[in-house]
């Protein structure tokens, strides 16, 4: 159990900095949106609120883990959302 939840959790991080490191703007837009305070900085738990709400949208059944469907649902859901970034895959 705890490896599932170690794999979850890389999973989800590698998801995270991905989508804000596919182009430029999307680095300053994943950047302000975690932003909450509006600060300058996004401090630890402002990081932690954004890896949840990812979570749960990742998480359809809402049983507290993400399965391989689900990530898979989710992973195909952001590169349509993303697709002019993704046009040679």
């Amino acid at each position: 159990m705890k490896d599932k939840k170690t794999i979850i959790v890389f999973l989800i991080t590698y998801c995270l900095i991905a989508s804000t490191a596919i182009a430029g703007h999307h680095t300053e837009e994943g950047f302000f949106t975690r932003d909450a305070n509006g600060d300058g900085v996004v401090s630890k738990g402002e990081y932690l609120v954004s890896t949840e709400k990812k979570f749960k949208q990742m998480d359809s059944n809402s049983d507290g883990e993400i399965d391989r469907a689900e990530y898979e649902n989710s992973m195909s859901k952001w590169k349509k959302k993303h697709k002019k970034y993704h046009s040679n895959e």
